[in-house]
């Protein structure tokens, strides 16, 4: 999407060290170059009208909230397909078929597949008409584009695994998953793959992913640095809201639709506190005041937790 040559040292590090992991080759999947194309300005095609835009989701899935929102604040019309991890939804032979990655969110826009949240959120602000949400100066767009790129390789996956291999079934994140659920997957995967050889190289990368996921979150030195890095970005946005009213400026942006489903899930999933009792003000009027009020939120994200069960302070 972005030149590196653009990107911080801290993700292009991040970049390079996932390169030949598991999750690097599972992002070897890529959406069309037209897509692609698309998604990060090179290919003008817009303002489309939207007429068949279909979105594959989770409820409460990060990227599935990012999808969400942005479509919905773009006023982009859209049939929602909701996946069940604990149902094996988004690792079933079909699903994989539409994305490889088996991972959730896909749209599909007048029959062209997109998956990615990143190149989602950016090909439906490209493509479609409504409020341009990468606003102000070339500088500004790249600052946005960054935002993007560090939210991506932000180590929520480990913080969730985490959560999700000390509690019980359901209820882990808000996610319904959670020991017994992973274990559930994995075996799963472990089946599909010897019934579906199609897609055989599709799960064993998935499996190793996931197996590195729970071998890091098991790690006391991992997730030490893990916690004290996710304390670093808090600190940065806290410290940025006090002289401006979005993550990149004056104007609400892609930067934080691509960062909000993570700050909810830091504060209301993890036990991890990241606003509260005098701790990171500005960051938590940034959310109580100028996002929870978005025309996107209670619609991407309120309306979709686990069996309805919000938690306080998202809604409220």
């Amino acid at each position: 999407m972005s030149s590196l040559e653009t990107l911080p040292e801290e993700i292009t590090a991040k970049i390079a060290k996932n390169k030949g992991s598991a999750a690097g080759e599972l992002r070897s999947y890529e959406p069309s170059a037209r897509a692609q194309a698309i998604a990060c300005g090179d290919l003008k095609v817009g303002p489309d009208t939207a007429e068949n835009v279909v979105l594959y989701s989770h409820y409460a899935s990060i990227c599935s909230q990012r999808a969400r929102m942005v479509l919905v604040e773009k006023q982009v019309p859209f049939k929602g397909v909701m996946l069940h991890y604990e149902l094996g939804e988004t690792i079933s032979p079909t699903y994989m078929g539409i994305n490889p990655r088996g991972l959730v969110p896909t749209i599909i826009a007048d029959g062209e597949v997109v998956f990615d949240s990143a190149t989602i959120m950016q090909y439906v602000n490209n493509r479609y008409a409504g409020p341009d949400l990468t606003p102000g100066d070339d500088q500004q767009k790249a600052l946005i584009k960054q935002e993007i790129a560090r939210a991506d390789f932000f180590p929520i996956r480990d913080l969730v695994t985490r959560i999700g291999m000390e509690r019980s079934a359901t209820g882990a994140t808000y996610s319904g998953w959670g020991a017994e659920g992973l274990k559930k997957m994995i075996g799963a995967m472990h089946e599909y793959k010897v019934k579906y050889p199609e897609f055989a190289v599709n799960y064993d990368q998935k499996i190793q992913d996931w197996m590195g996921q729970i071998e890091r979150s098991q790690n006391p030195q991992v997730m030490e640095n893990t916690y004290d890095y996710a304390n670093e970005v808090m600190d940065d946005f806290d410290k940025r809201l006090q002289t401006q009213e979005f993550i990149v400026g004056n104007e609400f942006s892609l930067a934080d639709i691509t960062w909000v489903p993570v700050l909810i899930r830091l504060q209301y999933a993890l036990d991890f506190k990241i606003w509260g009792d005098g701790l990171r003000p500005n960051l938590e009027q940034y959310f109580v005041s100028r996002i929870k009020t978005r025309p996107g939120f209670k619609p991407a994200i309120v309306d979709h937790y686990y069996n309805n069960v919000v938690p306080e302070g998202i809604a409220s």
